[in-house]
C-alpha cells in the first residue's frame, strides 16, 4: 500500500512539473501574438480596414483569454507544490476596489449592469498583498458580471469585523444552490447558478482565490441566507500577525499557502 501511495505521489509530482514547463513554454508564442498583434492594432505598419481591425480584436481577445488560463495554471502549480506565497503589507483595500471597478466598468456598461462600489476612502486599511487581492476581487466581480442578467446589479462592500476586514461581492443573478456552496472553491469546479448556463473556463479562478485568501490568514465563502442573488465574501487581517516569516531576498513579510 505504501509503495502504491508513493508511486501516486511521484506521478502527481511529474504531472505538476510537466504542466509548469508546458505553461512556461507557452509564454513565448503568446508574447509574439500579443506583441505583434498590438503593433498591428496601433497601425504601426500601415492602416487596417474595419473588417481587419475586427478580426485582429478577436485574435487579441483569444490571446488574452489564453494568457489568463496560463496564469491560472501556473498559480495552481505553485499552490499544489506548496511554493505559493503572498507578500502582505499595510494598505488601502478601497484603492484596490476602485482599480477593479474602473477596469470592469466597460464590461458592466456593455451589458447594462449597474456596478456599485460601496467601499469608501474611509474604509479601514488592512494587511494584504495588493496584487493578489486585486486578483481575488477581479475574479469575484468578473464572475458576478458574468452571471448577472442585463439590467442587473453588482455591488462591492467592505466592513470591519473584529480583527478582520470583511469584503463582499453581491449580485442579483441566480443564486448558487445550497448543495453547491461547499464545492464552488474546489479545483476545476464550475459555477452552476440554479440550472442557468455555465460560464466558460476550467474552474480554477475561485480555487486560486481561496488559496490567496487563506495564505493571508483569512477565509472565503458564499453567504448562506440569500434567497435571491449571491454574495461571495472573504476576510483579510487588519494588522500583521505577531510573527511573520521573511521571504528570501525581501524585506517584506511573506506568507505561504500549504499544499492542497
Amino acid at each position: 500500500m505504501g509503495d502504491c501511495l508513493e508511486a501516486l505521489r511521484q506521478i502527481d509530482l511529474l504531472k505538476d512539473q510537466f504542466l509548469s514547463i508546458l505553461m512556461h513554454e507557452l509564454r513565448t508564442p503568446l508574447n509574439y501574438v500579443t506583441g505583434f498583434g498590438s503593433l498591428l492594432q496601433d497601425e504601426a505598419s500601415g492602416s487596417l480596414n474595419p473588417v481587419q481591425q475586427g478580426h485582429l480584436e478577436r485574435i487579441l481577445a483569444g490571446a488574452e483569454a489564453l494568457e489568463r488560463l496560463v496564469d491560472d495554471l501556473l498559480d495552481m502549480g505553485q499552490i499544489q507544490a506548496g511554493r505559493f506565497k503572498v507578500h502582505p503589507e499595510p494598505g488601502s483595500v478601497a484603492e484596490v476596489v476602485l482599480d477593479v471597478v474602473t477596469g470592469l466598468a466597460p464590461v458592466a456598461d456593455a451589458r447594462g449592469i449597474e456596478l456599485v462600489n460601496r467601499v469608501g476612502a474611509d474604509s479601514p486599511d488592512a494587511h494584504f498583498d495588493r496584487v493578489r487581492v486585486g486578483q481575488v476581487l477581479g475574479n469575484l466581480v468578473g464572475n458576478a458580471l458574468k452571471f448577472t442578467p442585463e439590467g442587473g446589479h453588482v455591488e462591492i462592500r467592505a466592513r470591519e469585523e473584529g480583527d478582520f476586514l470583511l469584503c463582499e461581492v453581491f449580485d442579483d443573478g441566480p443564486a448558487i444552490p445550497p448543495e453547491a456552496r461547499d464545492k464552488v472553491f474546489d479545483r476545476f469546479a464550475q459555477l452552476d447558478r440554479a440550472s442557468t448556463r455555465r460560464v466558460s473556463g476550467v474552474g480554477l479562478g475561485l480555487a486560486i482565490c481561496k488559496a490567496i485568501v487563506e495564505a493571508h490568514g483569512g477565509r472565503i465563502g458564499v453567504a448562506g441566507d440569500n434567497e435571491a442573488g449571491t454574495t461571495l465574501w472573504f476576510t483579510l487581517p487588519l494588522a500583521a500577525p505577531a510573527v511573520a516569516k521573511a521571504s528570501p531576498g525581501s524585506g517584506r513579510p511573506a506568507a505561504s499557502c500549504p499544499r492542497g
